[in-house]
C-alpha cells in the first residue's frame, strides 16, 4: 500500500489484520503485526485480541502465549473477552 502512496497506521493496519483473521489467515495478521512494529508503529490492544481471538479459535495456544506476552512487552494488558476464554481453557 505504501508503493501505491497510502500511508499506514495503526487503524489501517488493525483493519487488515482484522480482515485476516475473519478469514482464517491468523499467520499473516502476525507477519503484519511484526510489519507495523518494525515500521515504529505500536499495535493496539484491538489488533492483538484480534490476533488472540483468531489464534485461540484455530487452537493454536502457543501463539496466544507469545500474544499476551508481546503486549506485555508493548505495556499493555489484556482486559478484553479473549484473555478470558484462554484462562478458562488452562484451568
Amino acid at each position: 500500500m505504501p508503493e501505491k502512496g497510502c500511508l499506514l497506521n495503526e487503524f489501517s493496519f488493525g483493519i487488515l489484520v482484522r480482515g485476516y483473521c475473519r478469514f482464517g489467515l491468523a499467520n499473516k495478521g502476525l507477519e503484519l503485526l511484526d510489519e507495523m512494529r518494525s515500521s515504529g508503529i505500536f499495535p493496539n490492544r484491538v489488533v492483538y485480541n484480534t490476533l488472540i481471538s483468531s489464534f485461540y479459535k484455530e487452537g493454536k495456544t502457543g501463539d496466544v502465549e507469545k500474544l499476551v506476552e508481546r503486549m506485555k512487552e508493548d505495556g499493555l494488558t489484556c482486559k478484553q473477552q479473549p484473555l478470558m476464554f484462554y484462562q478458562l481453557y488452562l484451568c
